[in-house]
């Protein structure tokens, strides 16, 4: 990226006469920057320094092409101009302030929820994902979710809960855990602090991005862990998805696992169904549809 800072002159009094000024520029590590002293008389010098004491010359006349930065951290930059008859006149301190390069994960490789699981993250686009499902048993103020083994009480829920799918801890550690809705929809958030469960917009960002609703599922997919035949499954997107399988809502019978996943958007479709998004091993689609709220499915978060 390049960025130009034109620095003119608002005196025509000599030099010698004018008053110091300082600019503070924020830039990114990398980047390019591009510095013009205009409408000045004389020579110029312009000089860096890494503390503002120590001051080295740099090359540049009127302006200076300065690629930023070989380290992180504050640079200051400064126009040493000298004039026939005027003494010498430093003009314009320019105090850079360059930071990391970063994307939507910036320098974060994992998060951890409140429970102490820790996920991998990773960057798609302009969007930060974990790249797993979420375990955790507590919304991020340290509320408690239920854990709802029995079926008929689960189909009757409206409010937050959770299982593992078949009730088994084995299924957990590879799939995380299946919320319902309810869970998803609550202030509390399930999600980690600074985190949230992607709307059904967002959702769309991440299909789009990958090509589209009709390829975008298998670079979703891991290329192992599913129900042959799978078709596409390259995890190109690094989303790493798994066939978690589901809950569902008619009886709380668990299915669909190695063959299906499933994962909640927090917008309601109405007042009984909510947006989700659905891989399968036999397709390189993603299918947009509503589920009942009751219905237990995988949950990933999106970086706010």
């Amino acid at each position: 990226m390049k960025k130009s800072l034109y620095l003119a002159l608002l005196f025509t009094l000599p030099f010698s006469f004018a008053a110091k000024s300082q600019t503070n520029i924020d830039c990114i590590f990398g980047d390019t920057l591009s510095i013009e002293l205009t409408d000045s008389r004389g020579s110029i010098q312009w000089q860096s320094s890494s503390d503002n004491f120590n001051w080295a010359n740099i090359t540049g006349q009127n302006s200076v092409v300065l690629d930023y930065l070989p380290f992180l951290g504050t640079q200051w930059v400064r126009a040493v101009i000298n004039e026939d008859n005027c003494p010498e006149f430093i003009n314009n301190l320019i105090v850079i302030n360059a930071t990391p390069s970063l994307g939507a994960c910036g320098i974060i490789t994992s998060v951890t929820d409140i429970d102490g699981n820790e996920y991998p993250v990773v960057e798609i686009g302009n969007q930060c994902w974990t790249k797993e499902n979420l375990k955790t048993t507590r919304y991020a103020d340290g509320s408690v979710i239920p854990n709802v083994i029995d079926n008929a009480q689960w189909t009757g829920l409206t409010t937050g809960a959770w299982a593992n799918y078949d009730n088994s801890a084995v299924n957990d550690s590879i799939y995380g855990k299946l919320y319902n809705w309810y869970t998803v929809a609550d202030p509390r958030n399930v999600c980690p602090t600074g985190w949230h469960v992607p709307t059904d917009a967002e959702w769309t960002v991440l299909t789009d991005l990958l090509g589209g609703v009709n390829v975008a599922g298998g670079k979703m997919k891991t290329t192992t862990g599913w129900t042959a035949p799978t078709f596409g499954a390259t995890n190109e997107s690094g989303f790493s998805g798994l066939p978690g399988g589901l809950r569902n809502n008619f009886n709380g019978p668990f299915g669909n696992v190695g063959y299906s996943g499933v994962w909640w958007s927090s917008f309601e479709y109405d007042a009984g169904y909510a947006w989700y998004r659905y891989l399968y091993s036999n397709s390189e689609n993603v299918i947009r549809a509503s589920h009942n709220k009751t219905d237990g499915l995988s949950v990933r978060c999106l970086r706010d």
